[in-house]
């Protein structure tokens, strides 16, 4: 389960137990790369929160400007900032990119073969 921009407070398990598996940074990239498609945007948002900011990206195709131009020469900037990824202008075209993004592992442990199914109440804010 990802939380976005929330901080976990408590959680709780009807049956089993909870334990913190510790935390990392998880390789958005390969066949989990991700594809945004701009239509004269400047912004789009992330699937995952990036840290440390984009590790690759590249424009799939053609890549046009606000006006419809083709952009031939130097694409514009990007840069990540959380969970949000900012061009320095509007563009039309189809982004690939590779980040990292951080993460919290829990185990859950100890349900009783009898329970099929076991339910997770978290607190955050």
């Amino acid at each position: 389960m990802y939380l976005a921009g929330l901080t976990l407070l408590q959680h709780h398990a009807n049956a089993g137990s909870i334990s913190s598996q510790g935390s990392g940074a998880r390789a958005v990239s390969g066949v989990d790369a991700l594809s945004l498609g701009f239509a004269k945007e400047k912004e789009k948002s992330l699937s995952y929160p990036a840290t440390g900011g984009l590790t690759s990206w590249e424009w799939i195709g053609t890549v046009r400007d606000a006006d419809d131009q083709v952009i031939t020469g130097p694409t514009p900037e990007i840069v990540a900032d959380g969970r949000t990824l900012r061009t320095a202008e509007k563009v039309t075209g189809i982004l690939k990119l590779e980040y990292n993004a951080p993460y919290d592992a829990y185990r859950l442990s100890a349900v009783p073969s009898d329970i099929e199914q076991v339910q997770i109440f978290a607190e955050a804010e």
